[in-house]
């Protein structure tokens, strides 16, 4: 595996409390800890923008079915097509708009990207 194939994760550890002890939870340490360590923030920032994000091959692998079914029959060859389809594929992204058009009606509620379909939260 090379480097560029790995997705970057980060581990904060939390104590549970000054003691040091178990089974002893303390809210105000652990959510002072949490933002302290800007955790908060970054969950905050991320709920303000698109913290949803899917490429349009997968979108339309999974959502299509949400489709009516005239449309689902009418794009069955671009729908496998669209499966295989390199990111950034246009007919993917065409076959994309499409299904969102159809699936979600607020359009406030997600951008599309060049390679991906971002997805506001849901609050």
């Amino acid at each position: 595996r090379t480097i560029n194939a790995t997705d970057v994760h980060y581990v904060r550890c939390i104590k549970p409390n000054t003691l040091n002890k178990p089974a002893i939870f303390d809210m105000a340490h652990s959510a002072h800890q949490l933002r302290c360590a800007g955790v908060l923030e970054a969950v905050r920032i991320s709920r303000m923008a698109y913290p949803n994000r899917m490429p349009h091959a997968s979108f339309v692998s999974r959502y299509a079915l949400l489709t009516p079914s005239e449309w689902q029959a009418a794009h069955e060859v671009d729908m496998a097509r669209a499966r295989a389809a390199a990111p950034g594929d246009e007919s993917a992204r065409a076959l994309c708009e499409g299904a969102l058009a159809l699936v979600v009606e607020d359009v406030a509620r997600y951008q599309l990207g060049k390679t991906k379909v971002f997805f506001r939260a849901f609050l």
